[in-house]
C-alpha cells in the first residue's frame, strides 16, 4: 500500500472517529438538557431535592453543561446551602467565564454570606457581559450596605430606564438620596414609588432602611411594621429589631431577632447576627 493510500485511509478513519465522537457528545448534551428541563419543572413547584436529583443526572450525562451547574446552584441557594451553591457557580464559570447568569447568582450568594465587596465585583463583571436589571439592582443593594450611596443612585437610575416595573428601584433611589442629605429628592421618590404601586412594600421597606442607616431608629419602626404586615421576612424582622433596640425597647427587639433567626437560612450571615443579638439581649 503506497503512502498516498495510507494517508487517505487514515484521514477517513479520523473523520469517522470525529463523527462518532461528535454524535456521542450531542447525545450526552441532549440527555443533559432533558434532565435540566425536568429539574426546572420540579424547582418551579418547590420540589427541591427531586430537582437536585435531576440536575445531578444532567451533570453525570454531560459534565461540561454549564446550565446544569447554574440550575443546581440556584436550587442550593433557595434552600440556604450557600457553600454548595457557590461551588456550582464557580464550576459554571470555569466552563464558561462569560456566563453572566453564573456571575449574578454567585453575587447573590456573596450577599447572603455577608461578602458585599465580592458581590459588587460579580455584578460589575456581569454587567460588562450583559446589561440586566437584576445586576443593577443587586449591585445597588450591595453599595447601600457599603455606604456608597451615589453609586446606588446611579444604578437605580439606570434600572429605572430599562425596567418596566419601576417602583422598587425608585424607592431604593429615594433611600440613597435621603442618606445623601437630598431630602426633597428622597420624598419625591418615596411618593412616586407609592403612587406606582400602592400595595407594594418597597416604598415602606426602603424608607425604613434609610431611617435605620441614618440612625433614626424610632422613625423606622412604622414603615417596617407596614412591610411585615404585607410580607413577613427575616430581613425586615432584623431591621425592625434594630429599630426597637435603637429606641430602647429591648423586649420587642428580642422578639424580632428571634423571629428573624427562626425564618433565616442558618448558613446566612444575618442568622449569625440575630443569634448574637439574642444572646446579648436575653
Amino acid at each position: 500500500m503506497n503512502a498516498v493510500k495510507r494517508k487517505g485511509i487514515l484521514l477517513i478513519l479520523i473523520l469517522v472517529f470525529l463523527m462518532i465522537h461528535s454524535g456521542l457528545i450531542l447525545a450526552d448534551r441532549n440527555k443533559a438538557i432533558e434532565y435540566c428541563l425536568k429539574g426546572e419543572m420540579l424547582l418551579a413547584t418547590s420540589e427541591f431535592e427531586e430537582a437536585i436529583g435531576q440536575f445531578n443526572n444532567a451533570i453525570s450525562a454531560d459534565s461540561r453543561f454549564e446550565i446544569a451547574y447554574i440550575d443546581r446552584g440556584q436550587t442550593y441557594y433557595l434552600i440556604g446551602e450557600y457553600a454548595k451553591a457557590n461551588n456550582d457557580f464557580d464550576q459554571a464559570l470555569t466552563i464558561n467565564p462569560s456566563s453572566y447568569q453564573a456571575l449574578n447568582n454567585r453575587g447573590l450568594v456573596n450577599i447572603e454570606l455577608g461578602r458585599d465587596d465580592l458581590a459588587v465585583k460579580d455584578f460589575t463583571k456581569s454587567l460588562t457581559i450583559e446589561e440586566t436589571v437584576e445586576a443593577y439592582i443587586n449591585r445597588a443593594l450591595c453599595n447601600m450596605a457599603l455606604g456608597n450611596y451615589s453609586n446606588v443612585v446611579n444604578d437605580c437610575s439606570r434600572a429605572i430606564e430599562i425596567s418596566s416595573s419601576k417602583a422598587q428601584f425608585i424607592a431604593m433611589r429615594g433611600a440613597a438620596y435621603y442618606l445623601l442629605g437630598k431630602t426633597d429628592k428622597a420624598t419625591s421618590d418615596f411618593d412616586m414609588a407609592y403612587r406606582l404601586e400602592p400595595n407594594s412594600f418597597w416604598s415602606y421597606y426602603f424608607r425604613g432602611l434609610a431611617y435605620i442607616e441614618n440612625g433614626e431608629y424610632c422613625r423606622a419602626i412604622e414603615p417596617y411594621s407596614k412591610v411585615l404586615e404585607m410580607e413577613p421576612d427575616y430581613e425586615s424582622f432584623y431591621e425592625r429589631a434594630q429599630a426597637y433596640e435603637g429606641c430602647g425597647d429591648n423586649a420587642r427587639a428580642l422578639a424580632d431577632y428571634r423571629a428573624c433567626f427562626e425564618l433565616a437560612p442558618q448558613s446566612c450571615a444575618i442568622a449569625a447576627k440575630a443569634s448574637a443579638k439574642i444572646r446579648e439581649l436575653d
